[in-house]
């Protein structure tokens, strides 16, 4: 029986980047793709606290020009990511 929770793909990779992860991947001793399902979580967690990063960075530049940015409006997408740097 299938989990309802997952969907399957194709994915395609370089010849050279499947056979580094899957050695990799034996080393730590999970599966192919246990390891690109683990990576690609981890990549999602690290967008994600950037993206808080950068929102506090946005409302203190804001409240430094006496403005405010609402829930709403961060949720709506307000926010232009694309020219912030997480990496400063």
């Amino acid at each position: 029986m299938r989990n309802k929770n997952v969907a399957g793909f194709l994915l395609r990779l370089p010849k050279s980047t499947r056979s580094r992860a899957a050695e990799i991947a034996k080393e730590e001793g999970v599966s192919l793709n246990q390891f690109i399902t683990l990576a690609v979580a981890e990549k999602l967690i690290r967008l994600a606290h950037s993206h808080a990063v950068q929102a506090t960075a946005v409302t203190d530049v804001l409240a430094a020009q006496g403005k405010e940015l609402t829930a709403n409006q961060s949720k709506r997408g307000l926010i232009d990511w694309s020219g912030w740097n997480a990496r400063g």
